[in-house]
């Protein structure tokens, strides 16, 4: 606000400046000497001029004050919003407060509610805690926890049907203690114990309660058809931690999990659905990669458990027990999938993927494992693993070295079309039932050492590498016909304890010193471009017809030892000598049917 004093300063200014306009005009017109009536009116002009220069002083003066007032009401209207913002935000930062406070209260109630003595309230206190964490994305991991954490208490499932009857062994009380036990009052003070109860009726009324609250953790894991535009409902980047929890009839068919998830020594009790689903980071499962470890280590699958088409980061079922029906059908491992020292009581692998190392040393399938093409692009190991059921490797692909080393078939062991593009170790492994390897393919290096076969087929199969059967036992048939040997193979110190077949197989280097054939040995229509049967025993008849030696075949100092009463059914190629021991009589071979046939024979 301006002073009084200032306007009229201002005014006084302006008078004065139009008194001087005045004396300077009247003066100008004396001195110009013009006639009295010009100067008359130049004079008066000059009274005008004065006067609108007091008028024109006094419009700035008023244009200014215009001005000032304006300025000064925007100044006030802009103090006033900055005064309505500053209202506003504090009363949203009251409402958040309030907000902050309500949900805090809820949630802390919620909570508490979930140690209540009545399933009712435990019911309600889980669904709050749902439709909190839905409207609150802040809420969604401590809920997702809290729920884990109530699963993960102790509960014993109760039978299927709930009844008052007492338990066996259990004496009843006489009529006056029951009474007297009526008429006590209940107490009245003390926390409600959570979770479990110890009646048969409440532990059937905490497994509805727990059956909701893993319900709850399923539905807002699944994202829906399209993953890239997830359900509103889809809580991402949660984690679960259900370490020692007692799951029931577990579904977690199609979910998504993008965080850690840990089952470490958690029981499945009834089925467990795990199909479709995905673990985008490491998945353990010991006892199923989310984005983060899923850990099964040391749990155990009551029912039927199935992974079919679910997607693992990576795998870890190490000491897992699967007493019903696993099936992993097309699913797909891309990180290390380990089930070291589990146990499987029927399991399927079929068509499935893994492209990290794949890890089952030391596990057990008692009933029936199947892995029929299935695909390993990393190291697969299955050493010391014991499978007491069929096993079914039926057009299984191996990209990287597979260790079977001290591995035991009890039952039928298929690998027939198998490709191995790298190692193939089966030292040590033990097959007490058939074992079929028709038209399986070994690029890299096949290792039978020390092998047990009871009846062993590799008809048609193809050896690039080195083969190595030295040691092995054949206790039945062993069927070679037709196989491949593009490498080395060696079969030294092996024993056939029934016939073996190597009609129509194809040697590049044999070594079959100190075989033993307790049985018959058909070499019919082979082909050996170098060939070595020192100390060879044939207890059976043993055909060589149309079998064909190079000259690399030639072998000095190889003989054969067969029985003298068998000596007449040896085949063309070989002599006997006069040399004898017991039973026994030797055979060489002979050069000239050894060498190479000439160009222009048939």
């Amino acid at each position: 606000m301006l002073s009084p004093w200032v306007t009229a300063m201002v005014a006084a200014s302006a008078l004065v400046a139009a008194v001087l306009v005045l004396v300077l005009l009247w003066r100008w017109a004396d001195r110009l000497g013009l006639p009295p009536d010009r100067v008359a009116t130049a004079q008066l002009e000059a009274v005008k001029i004065a006067a609108s220069v007091l008028v024109a002083a006094g419009g700035l003066y008023a244009l200014y004050l215009t001005a000032r007032r304006q300025r000064t009401q925007e100044l006030e209207l802009a103090q006033r919003d900055r005064v309505q913002e500053h209202a506003e935000r504090v009363a949203d930062d009251a409402r958040d407060d309030a907000r902050t406070r309500r949900t805090n209260d809820l949630y802390a109630k919620a909570v508490e509610q979930l140690g209540s003595e009545h399933h009712a309230v435990r019911h309600g206190a889980l669904y709050a805690l749902e439709h909190l964490a839905q409207d609150n994305p802040d809420y969604r991991a401590p809920v997702a926890k809290v729920l884990c954490a109530y699963l993960r208490s102790p509960f014993t499932p109760p039978s299927d049907a709930p009844t008052t009857a007492r338990p066996l062994g259990v004496r009843r009380l006489p009529r006056r203690h029951r009474a007297h036990r009526l008429a006590a009052p209940r107490p009245t003070t003390g926390t409600p114990r959570p979770g479990p109860h110890v009646s048969l009726l409440g532990r059937h009324q905490e497994r509805e309660v727990r059956l909701t609250a893993q319900r709850i953790l399923a539905d807002h894991l699944r994202p829906g058809p399209d993953a890239d535009h997830p359900a509103p409902t889809y809580w991402q980047d949660i984690g679960l931690d259900l370490t020692d929890a007692t799951l029931i009839d577990f579904d977690f068919a199609h979910c998504r999990i993008n965080s850690t998830a840990t089952f470490t020594n958690a029981t499945f009790t009834g089925d467990a659905r795990f199909d479709e689903a995905t673990f985008t980071g490491a998945a353990r499962f010991g006892g199923v990669s989310f984005a983060g470890d899923a850990t099964f280590t040391n749990a155990t699958f009551t029912g039927d458990a199935r992974f079919d088409e679910a997607t693992f980061a990576a795998a870890w079922f190490d000491e897992a027990t699967f007493t019903g029906d696993a099936t992993f059908t097309n699913a797909t491992f891309t990180g290390d999938a380990r089930f070291d020292e589990a146990t499987f009581a029927a399991a399927w692998f079929s068509e499935a993927t893994f492209t990290g190392d794949a890890t089952f040393t030391n596990a057990t399938f008692t009933g029936d494992a199947r892995f029929d093409e299935a695909t390993f692009t990393g190291a697969a190991r299955f050493g010391g693993v014991s499978f007491a059921g069929a096993a079914r490797f039926g057009g299984v692909s191996f990209a990287a070295a597979a260790w079977f080393t001290g591995a035991t078939f009890t039952g039928d062991a298929r690998f027939g079309g198998v490709s191995f593009a790298a190692a193939a170790w089966f030292t040590g492994a033990t097959f007490a039932a058939a074992v079929r390897f028709g038209e399986a393919t070994f690029v890299g290096d096949a290792r039978f050492s020390g092998v047990s076969f009871a009846a062993a087929r590799f008809g048609e199969a193809t050896f690039t590498g080195a083969a190595w059967f030295d040691e092995a036992a054949f206790t039945g048939t062993a069927t070679f016909t037709n196989a491949t040997f593009t490498g080395d193979a060696g079969f030294g110190e092996a024993t056939f304890a029934a016939a073996a077949w190597f009609t129509g197989a194809t040697f590049a280097a044999a070594w079959f010193d100190g075989v033993s054939f307790a049985g018959d040995a058909w070499f019919g229509e082979a082909t050996f471009a170098a060939a070595w049967f020192d100390g060879v025993s044939f207890a059976g008849d043993a055909w060589f017809g149309e079998a064909t030696f190079t000259a690399a075949a030639t072998c000095p100092g190889t003989r054969v030892a067969v029985r003298r009463d068998r000596v007449d059914v040896w085949m063309e190629g070989w002599t006997a000598t006069d040399a004898e021991d017991g039973e026994w009589t030797y055979l060489v071979p002979v050069p000239a049917v050894l060498s190479t046939p000439p160009v222009d024979s048939p």
